[in-house]
């Protein structure tokens, strides 16, 4: 679904119930609404594993475009929708340009989300694996960006290792 295929009508935010984004979806395009529900795909380590994870690009909201004269009534209470989102007592607008620039970094119907930047003698902590809560010093990406050398914080000396990406991130 492209944000600019022949529709005039306004885009809003609709803010859905919790985790219930593609229920909503499912609901107002059975209705005739145009809905935009971004989503992006990103390799994590979860449970110890990594796995690639799909979710909404903004949690618990979509984009519908409608005529709230006509039809703000059956958006607001469509199945999985919590509210229309509202400024003054008006749906709130969305630049159909912030949506465009959404859909133009989409690859395969997803958002491609850049891997986090590092830069050397960054302090970083490991999230994930068996040194999970450790710190270091970013040094260097390696093997392409999936995986990076970090200088390892220990007591009696500093251990070279090489971690996947996802598992680190960078210290306040």
């Amino acid at each position: 679904m492209s944000v600019h295929d022949d529709n005039i009508l306004p885009w809003f935010a609709v803010q859905t119930q919790p985790r219930r984004e593609s229920a909503a979806e499912g609901t107002l395009r059975r209705l005739g609404i145009a809905v935009f529900l971004p989503r992006y795909r990103k390799r994590t380590i979860l449970h110890g594993y990594r796995r690639e994870v799909v979710g909404p690009l903004f949690p618990g909201y979509l984009f519908a475009a409608f005529d709230p004269g006509e039809c703000l009534r059956m958006v607001h209470y469509a199945h999985g929708v919590r509210a229309v989102v509202m400024f003054g007592g008006e749906p709130a607008s969305v630049p159909v340009a912030l949506l465009e620039s959404i859909e133009a970094r989409m690859q395969d119907g997803y958002v491609r989300l850049a891997p986090p930047t590092f830069w050397a003698g960054q302090r970083v902590e490991i999230i994930a694996g068996p040194l999970a809560g450790m710190t270091g010093i970013f040094q260097a990406d390696a093997s392409g960006a999936e995986r990076v050398t970090i200088l390892l914080d220990t007591l009696r000396y500093n251990a070279r290792v090489l971690l996947d990406r996802i598992a680190v991130r960078a210290v306040a």
